[in-house]
């Protein structure tokens, strides 16, 4: 009898190698976009900020402003004086008639004789009792500003006045239209009209009697560029005025001098 043979059997087991190559990320840069929209983006900013500089400028002149009145304030006053004065004519011309018929004349009051009612009809009044109110007269008061030098010293400078107002970029009136409003309060335009100083800077610069009490920085963002600066006057502020138009480097380009 044969004896049983050992039989040893081994089993290795052997890790697979997974051989699948890892996908790398890959970032891709489109410099020619990123810098095409830097460049508008910086022109944007830019255009932003001038604008804005160019706003806060003009703010800066009409802080403060004080409305003046209609232009055809005064125009209104001499029409409502003149019709009464007229409708006054025709009511004593109508006495007159009626004394011619036996009504009893009577003397007018010496006031009479200011107001704007033909002659013949002064030394008859329309009732006994009342006499006709004067009339006010629209006297021509001399100028509270009067102007003694307007000098330019700049050919880019075609014009440098001072007026009573400014409409549609243009002066209207002279310095010696401006009167006080009702709040006591005199308002001076300096005026100016500039050619070929695009991207320069305007300095207007207000003194009294050497003193500067004001000044106004305005933008030039033109080849022709019409600018003004517009100062407050009270009563009590006598004495000898001056506005001067300077650029950025300190230089007088125009210079107006005129008294209250």
């Amino acid at each position: 009898m044969t004896k049983p043979k050992k039989l040893s059997i081994r089993i290795k087991f052997a890790a697979q190698v997974n051989n699948v190559v890892k996908e790398e990320t890959v970032y891709l840069y489109y410099w020619n976009r990123i810098i095409a929209s830097s460049v508008i983006a910086l022109i944007a900013l830019t255009a932003l900020t001038v604008a804005g500089r160019a706003y806060f400028n003009q703010q800066q002149i009409q802080n403060n402003t004080v409305t003046p009145p209609p232009a055809d304030m005064t125009i209104a006053s001499v029409n409502i004086e003149q019709s009464t004065a007229t409708q006054r004519a025709k009511k004593e011309l109508a006495a007159s008639l009626q004394i011619r018929k036996g009504g009893t004349p009577q003397i007018a009051s010496p006031r009479a004789s200011n107001s704007d009612v033909p002659k013949k009809y002064i030394s008859i009044t329309a009732s006994k009792d009342t006499a006709p109110a004067p009339t006010q007269q629209v006297s021509s008061a001399a100028p509270l500003f009067v102007e003694s030098e307007v000098k330019i010293f700049s050919d880019q400078i075609t014009r440098f006045v001072i007026s009573k107002s400014v409409i549609n970029n243009e002066p209207v009136g002279t310095i010696s239209d401006i009167r006080f409003d009702a709040n006591n309060i005199a308002t001076l335009y300096a005026y100016s009209d500039a050619i070929g100083l695009k991207d320069e800077m305007f300095y207007y610069i207000w003194s009294l009697d050497g003193e500067t009490i004001a000044k106004v920085r305005i933008g030039v963002w033109a080849n022709r560029w019409r600018s003004y600066s517009r100062k407050f006057i009270q009563p009590s502020m006598h004495g000898e005025w001056q506005v001067a138009l300077q650029n950025s480097e300190g230089k007088t380009l125009a210079i107006s001098r005129f008294n209250y």
